[in-house]
């Protein structure tokens, strides 16, 4: 679902849901802190460039996939993937910097499998959303 608030400064809950504190970064958009279990601050960034592909062949699914990131800071482009057959969605950061981007983006898709480009995205975007079939039911 889609926020039903206009700007994240009205969200009384940002952050409260999940295990970090929401703070806003110099640029406006939000971070969230959290601690990992060897107990280091990992900073998750809610921003970058994020490009949803839709994978699960359901009509018009990137694209509210992309407008819901889209309302949490990320600057965000939904296509068609190289096919309907995923049967889950991977979070795919392009560039070790990007990890954090990637995060806030599982965060808040409410997943946790993100894992690195193997160089098929390069210079596609921070972050690629590949949906699969399990958001399909979402």
């Amino acid at each position: 679902g889609l926020s039903p608030y206009e700007s994240e400064d009205e969200d009384t809950a940002l952050g409260i849901a999940g295990a970090g504190t929401a703070t806003k970064n110099s640029d406006g958009s939000a971070a969230a802190s959290s601690s990992d279990s060897s107990g280091e601050s990992a900073e998750t960034e809610y921003s970058g460039s994020v490009k949803v592909l839709n994978g699960a062949g359901v009509s018009g699914l990137a694209g509210r996939v992309a407008s819901t990131l889209s309302n949490h800071g990320f600057d965000t482009t939904a296509a068609t993937a190289d096919s309907f057959d995923y049967s889950s969605t991977r979070i795919i950061y392009v560039g070790d910097g990007n990890r954090a981007k990637a995060e806030a983006v599982a965060d808040t898709l409410g997943l946790s499998n993100v894992v690195a480009d193997d160089g098929t995205y390069a210079g596609e975007a921070d972050v690629i959303v590949v949906l699969g079939a399990d958001m399909a039911n979402n």
